[in-house]
Parts: C-alpha cells; sequence; structure tokens
C-alpha cells in the first residue's frame, strides 16, 4: 500500500485518489509485494511494458523480498551481539544477503549500470532499490555498517542516488519526515 502511494505522488494527485479508492474500497488488496508493485506500477506507468523487462522488474522485486525477510528473520534474536553476529554473517562474502544482492549488482550491469534495474525509464523496481538500499544504508540495523552498500554495491548505489536525485523524491521525502529521519 505504502508503495502505491509512493509511486502515485509521483505521477499526480488524481492517479493518487484512484489508487487508494481502487486498492482500499473498490478491489480486494493484493496482498504479495511482486503483486502489489506490479499493480501499482501499472497504475501509474512504472511497469515495464516489454514483457522481458517486466521479469527484470520482478526479479528485482523478488530478490528485494528476499533480502527484507532476511533480516526480518534476524529479528527474532533476543541476544543483541547475536543478533548483530547473524547479521554481519548475512553480508559477509558467503552470506545470502551478499549473495543475494550480488545478482541485484548483476542486474544493474546487465542493464547496462544507466542508473535502472529494468530498462532505461523509471520503473517500480528502481523505486524498490532506492527504498531498500536507504533503509540498509539508514544505520538502523545493527551489524549492517552504513557504508556497505555504497562500497559493495555500486550499481545498487547508482539506482539510489539516482531516484532520491528526483525532484518529486525529494518533495515526498520532505512532506513524509518520518520515513526518513536522520538520512
Amino acid at each position: 500500500f505504502f508503495l502505491c502511494l509512493c509511486l502515485s505522488a509521483f505521477v499526480h494527485v488524481s492517479v493518487a485518489v484512484i489508487v487508494v479508492v481502487a486498492v482500499a474500497e473498490t478491489l480486494p488488496v493484493p496482498n504479495q509485494t511482486k503483486a502489489i508493485a506490479a499493480y501499482a506500477g501499472k497504475l501509474t506507468g512504472f511497469y515495464p511494458k516489454d514483457p522481458f523487462l517486466q521479469a527484470k522488474a520482478d526479479e528485482a522485486i523478488d530478490g528485494l523480498t528476499d533480502i527484507s525477510d532476511l533480516v526480518t528473520d534476524t529479528m527474532q534474536e533476543r541476544d543483541p551481539q547475536r543478533k548483530i553476529q547473524w547479521r554481519q554473517h548475512l553480508i559477509s562474502s558467503k552470506g545470502r544477503m551478499f549473495m543475494l544482492l550480488s545478482g541485484l549488482e548483476a542486474l544493474c550491469v546487465q542493464n547496462g549500470s544507466n542508473g535502472h534495474i529494468a530498462g532505461d525509464g523509471w520503473t517500480v523496481s528502481d523505486f524498490a532499490v532506492w527504498r531498500a538500499v536507504g533503509w540498509l544504508s539508514s544505520g538502523v540495523i545493527d551489524g549492517i555498517p552504513p557504508t556497505y552498500m555504497q562500497n559493495t554495491f555500486p550499481g545498487l548505489w547508482q539506482v539510489h542516488k539516482a531516484v532520491d536525485m528526483l525532484p518529486k523524491v525529494g518533495q515526498w521525502k520532505a512532506a513524509h519526515p518520518h520515513h526518513y529521519r536522520g538520512r
């Protein structure tokens, strides 16, 4: 739902109203991340029209979902030191998160290192990478250094910075500062 509203804000107010009404009141709400992203992307024009690029955008959304799940799994650990060690293992060169992020980095390279995940225009996957990289770089996840993404995955960092420079993204962040405190 947040992604729908966020993407809608980038287009114009009437689309935001359509998304909110369609998702919240008229239609059953999609329950899976990729379905929500595809739906919001199609409504807002941020979903690729080309089937191959759709698959690449979906691949990125799936990878980011897996990464989010890995971090969420660590939250069950009550011992702070073990939680940090768990996360440090995830981002080590043998860790699952490193492997998944390396796959997403490869998508950036396959796409020509052009600041986009799939194609040469903005897609839901670019906005999802922006948000995920911002989260992983925020310093709020103990065990994941704030410089990890920038230093280890330059293609993902490039996508993050390109999205972050969009004027509408700046407007969104200014209107919703509680989501971006200290970043």
